[in-house]
């Protein structure tokens, strides 16, 4: 649960593994961006655009199976991937493609 100043409560769902991930803060999300440079590189992912990747974006994104850390960094610990960057590109796709055309077509233009 998470209280707010204002009174009002809004209850966490967890994820399931390999869905995109649960939601909380914000931050994660708010992070994703893409950048054209040039012809020929199309950067995408956490912490692009603006710089703000979050430090625990990798362990959603990947997981944490083999690495031995669990909450808090304790020893035993597993969490299956979120491959949250994945699944945006495959509900996005299409927009993505018309935006790199685009961005593409504006770097030509300078």
């Amino acid at each position: 649960r998470k209280r707010y100043a204002s009174g009002a409560v809004r209850y966490h769902a967890a994820s399931l593994p390999y869905e995109t991930h649960a939601n909380w803060s914000g931050k994660l999300r708010k992070s994703i961006g893409w950048v054209v440079a040039g012809f020929s590189k199309r950067y995408f992912g956490y912490g692009v655009s603006r710089g703000n990747e979050p430090e625990y974006a990798g362990f959603v994104e990947g997981g944490t199976f083999g690495l031995g850390l669990g909450r808090s960094g304790a020893r035993g610990g597993r969490m299956a991937p979120r491959p949250s960057l994945w699944n945006a590109i495959k509900a996005t796709r299409k927009d993505a493609q018309v935006s790199f055309v685009e961005a593409i077509n504006w770097e030509l233009r300078k």
